[in-house]
């Protein structure tokens, strides 16, 4: 049998190298206003979401677990922001 006693090293989840999104107040304000809207399509809403918990910094998998979608849209919705396609 092997024992781990004393074991005394942390691991730490490594850092990410996903580019930052920096959100003016103006965009921030519309992105809340449509994360929270029950008239428009479900995916903009979504993505509206996702684009926030990315520009909050949080981990893609908290923004999976808070959105309800998979890693594929929330690859889609930052990508689309950081190129500012519509």
């Amino acid at each position: 049998m092997i024992f781990t006693q004393g074991l005394t090293e942390v691991i730490m989840a490594r850092k990410t190298n996903r580019a930052a999104l920096v959100l003016t107040a103006e965009q921030r304000a519309m992105l809340v206003e449509l994360s929270g809207s029950r008239t428009a399509p479900v995916r903009e809403v979504e993505r509206a979401k996702v684009l926030l918990g990315y520009a909050d910094g949080l981990s893609i998998s908290d923004v999976m677990r808070r959105v309800g979608v998979g890693r594929p849209m929330i690859g889609v919705g930052a990508l689309l922001a950081i190129t500012n396609i519509p």
